[in-house]
């Protein structure tokens, strides 16, 4: 960096903001000078309005000097989403003192929205301040819908139309009402379809931009509160105009579906119901889940009957009711009135159509007289899920055809042709459904004949599934069977079939690993088929990996590789050809230090994660405990990685956490970390990344001893152990046997990943050859902790040879590469460091040499005498020895 043109550039910005003050103290203070005007801020146009193709820019202009003041030129130049320069000027008479409102004569397109920079000056030649002449300003416009053009539709009898708008610009939509003004919303897109009418309609067609928002309870973590499985409580809410409920977040209590429901407040009549299947991995984690209803003004109850979750959480305190978004809509209370309780459903997301609306346009849907075709067709009912068939026997008047035929199933389903009026239709749901069939003819009439259909309750089929490495899937029957099932039939999806007449439980080997489409039929004794469609994967060990090697001279670390696995798999490295445990994963590995040729062993495995444990320390009471060797007691059921899990330490400010994992059995620490955390509150919940690999097998402790937290929060109630990952591990036990009256210690959330279906090792050789190496040699001057240590090398080039570099490991984590026989470093912490130095000659070939030293601690400054007498003695700090 240059550091004078720096300095400049500072003193610069200084002067300025020095400038701009003065100028403000001038405008409200008066000035001394004869001649000065300026300006002191913009009135128009403001932030976050519609825009229009005529914006005013109107500025406050003021008289500061003694002379009443006339012609003043003003200028405004405007960056961004639009560029011009307007130049103005004020003509009446400003008194000394004065202050009035200019506004340009040109105005500002700001129609298409977007961010606007404005900068305002007078720009009179005898003002003698410049200091307040200018204002600058910057403006978010958002963009103003164009009004469609739309185009009307005319037919026959009684008859639906499809009336048109031309396109919405990106972002927007045309919105559809029945009223020129007010009203609700209809339909929203570039074409309405209307209902069937017999006479001649008028609609009303606006473009407008969506605006969102956020309401009811943010999340649960905010008061008491707990699983719950009475799904017919919920909340009650108050529409006050139209809007789609988009979103919102659940904490099931495990795997299933979650059901809502949405009935009017005061009939009880279900307006929507809406089904989501899940997947827990911990029980009350949050899933978001889309809704998509349609509201019209109203008031409504949300509830959860029907879900099969085994209950979904609610809060029994602060529940925070009311919730609104003003003008749109309440949640008022919860459906039994507790007061403070909050029911499954948070943080709604919702929408509507309301930003910068253009004018409504209207649209004319004709119906005009001609004559009418006879309209006929037969059905009977049929079993749940299965196929129910409509017979089409409708006639046309004389002169015309046949030419459209439409049916509304009165489950929200329809069908339209034109060339058949026989069809079929599966019903979702027993019960009674109304049948509306509709039939146009030639010369554009239509009629329309409906009648009621009972749909039977039937079987449901279902199956659940485990699968092995070499494509062997199990399919195991879970159907809820209702009278005789003759008939188990499975389609594989693979062009593989399997039928039984006993039972729906099978396996099957697929030759192609990957995900298949599974068709399972039930059919019973009166015929009726029922059919469930799932996706299954099947997974089949990937091939071996092709590696290749690489060979240095003398000490060296070596980068091997392999080639890249298949999607979702990775490469495993590992020190023996079976078992042991994975030293590095990915396509290259950097071997250690080596100096003789070693073989290593490459694999391909899928990758599976999940997490183990309690969620958080929310599960109950608890608090400190600064018996930091307290901890857990888990099993490895086979090699994983835990990559991650949640603390929440006792002190604020940086402190260190000490992991440790040991064997159960010997005491003896297996592996460890420290991280250094920073907080700002006792027991904030801070993630801490651990990448300890754990083998298959071992009984195993985890503890905190070393951590300088002052203690961890755990819980001494809410804790469910044993904890399981299905294949990986398992958390059966706390270190001092509390976890039977729910006690849980300190590690919350583990991530854990591991390897499933490996292919065969592939061996991988790191080669050492010989050669001239150099012989090394150096010194180690250690300091004291936070200040320099030196190192000097002695080291001699090979015979004939010379050094090329020198790599230091400093046994504290820390690494230096360099061409320098002279280097430093500074040790943070004290202690015993092993420090390695690695010498690399111009051939290639190295050779190491290690040593220890100690860092204590102690002052940190360099000399501790300014100047000393001839004769005396001068005190040096022992932390630079060779100062």
């Amino acid at each position: 960096m240059n550091t004078k043109n720096f300095t400049q550039k500072l003193w610069k910005a200084a002067l300025l903001v020095a400038v701009f003050f003065i100028g403000f103290n001038n405008l409200k203070a008066g000035s001394t000078n004869n001649d000065d005007v300026g300006l002191s801020a913009f009135l128009s146009p403001v932030t976050n309005v519609c825009g229009d193709s005529n914006t005013l820019i109107t500025v406050t202009l003021n008289n500061i000097g003694k002379n009443s003041q006339s012609k003043i030129p003003i200028v405004v130049k405007i960056s961004g989403s639009a560029t011009a320069t307007y130049k103005d000027t004020f003509y009446s008479s400003l008194s000394s003192g004065g202050t009035t409102s200019f506004s340009f004569i040109l105005k500002l397109n700001t129609f298409s929205g977007g961010t606007f920079s404005l900068k305002a000056y007078t720009a009179m030649s005898t003002d003698q301040d410049a200091a307040n002449d200018t204002i600058l300003t910057s403006v978010t416009i958002n963009p103003q819908a164009p009004t469609p053009t739309v185009t009307g539709a005319s037919a026959c009898g009684f008859t639906s139309l499809t009336l048109r708008a031309s396109s919405a610009p990106k972002g927007a939509k045309n919105v559809w009402y029945n009223a020129s003004t007010g009203g609700s919303i209809i339909a929203t897109g570039d074409s309405f379809v209307t209902p069937f009418i017999s006479s001649t309609t008028t609609y009303y067609v606006e473009t407008a931009y969506p605006k969102y928002y956020s309401t009811g309870k943010p999340n649960k973590t905010t008061g008491t509160g707990g699983n719950y499985t009475a799904y017919a409580d919920g909340l009650v809410f108050e529409a006050f105009s139209d809007f789609t409920f988009d979103s919102v977040t659940v904490y099931p209590n495990a795997s299933g579906r979650v059901v809502m429901r949405l009935t009017d407040s005061a009939t009880g009549n279900i307006i929507d119901s809406h089904s989501v299947a899940v997947k827990v991995t911990t029980a009350n984690d949050p899933i978001r889940i889309p809704v998509g209803y349609k509201i019209k003004a109203g008031k409504y109850r949300l509830f959860a009957t029907g879900t099969t979750t085994g209950g979904m959480y609610r809060n029994t305190g602060s529940g925070g009711i009311p919730y609104s978004v003003a003008g749109i809509l309440s949640i008022t209370r919860t459906i039994n009135n507790l007061a403070g309780y909050y029911y499954f459903f948070y943080d709604w997301k919702i929408s509507n159509y309301t930003g910068c609306p253009s004018a409504r346009v209207a649209v004319t849907a004709t119906i005009t007289s001609g004559s009418k075709p006879t309209v006929s067709f037969t059905t009977k009912g049929s079993c749940l899920g299965t196929a129910t068939t409509f017979t089409d026997g409708s006639s046309a008047a004389s002169g015309t055809t046949l030419t459209k035929f439409k049916y509304d199933f009165g489950d929200g389903n329809t069908y339209t042709s034109t060339s058949t009026g026989s069809t079929t239709h599966t019903y979702a749901s027993a019960g009674t459904y109304k049948i509306t069939y509709y039939v146009t003819a030639s010369n554009g009439c239509s009629d329309t004949s409906g009648t009621f259909i009972t749909i039977t309750a039937g079987s449901t089929p279902n199956f659940t599934t485990s699968s092995s490495c070499g494509g062997v899937v199990t399919f195991t029957d879970a159907s809820v069977v209702s009278g005789t099932i003759t008939s188990y039939d499975y389609d594989f999806g693979d062009t593989s079939t399997y039928s039984s007449s006993t039972t729906g439980s099978t396996t099957h080997t697929y030759k192609y690993a990957g995900n298949h489409t599974v068709k399972f039929s039930l059919t019973n004794s009166g015929g009726c088929t029922f059919t469930k469609t799932q996706t299954v994967t099947a997974t089949i060990s990937p091939n071996a990996p092709t590696g290749t090697g690489a060979s240095a001279c003398g000490y060296s670390s070596l980068v091997l590789k392999a080639n890249t696995p298949p999607s979702g798999a990775k490469n495993y490295w590992y020190n023996v050809s079976s078992g042991g445990t994975s030293l590095a994963t990915g396509d290259s590995f950097v071997t250690p230090f080596i100096s003789a040729t070693t073989n290593f062993y490459v694999e391909a495995a899928y990758t599976t994660s999940g997490r183990l444990g309690a969620k958080d320390n929310t599960i109950g009471a608890g608090g400190n405990n600064a018996t930091v060797t307290n901890g857990l007691i888990f099993y490895a059921l086979s090699d994983f990685t835990l990559d991650s899990l949640t603390v929440y330490p006792n002190n604020t400010g940086t402190m260190n956490v000490v992991i440790k994992i040991r064997d159960s059995a010997t005491k003896k620490v297996v592996d460890s970390v420290i991280r250094s955390v920073t907080t700002s509150t006792a027991f904030q919940k801070v993630r801490i990344a651990v990448g300890i690999k754990v083998p298959k097998g071992g009984a195993y402790t985890i503890d905190g001893e070393g951590s300088s937290t002052g203690g961890f929060y755990r819980n001494t109630a809410g804790g469910k152990i044993p904890y399981v990952l299905t294949g990986v591990a398992k958390i059966t036990e706390t270190k001092n046997s509390l976890a039977s009256t729910g006690y849980y210690y300190y590690f919350y959330d583990w991530l854990v990943s591991a390897s499933s279906c490996p292919s065969s090792r592939t061996t991988v050789t790191a080669t050492i050859t010989s050669g001239s190496t150099p012989t090394v040699k150096f010194s180690a001057l250690p300091s004291c902790s936070g200040s320099p240590s030196l190192f000097l090398d002695s080291s001699k080039a090979a015979s004939g040879g010379s050094i090329a570099s020198y790599t230091y490991q400093f046994g504290d984590g820390n690494t230096m590469n360099t061409t320098s026989n002279k280097v430093t470093h500074t040790y943070t912490t004290t202690g015993t460091f092993k420090v390695t130095l690695l010498v690399r000659g111009g051939n290639g070939c190295a050779d190491t040499m290690s040593k220890f030293i100690t860092i204590v601690n102690g002052p940190k400054a360099g000399v501790t005498a300014s100047y000393v007498c001839t004769g005396s003695t001068a005190s040096f700090n022992p932390c630079y020895p060779y100062l």
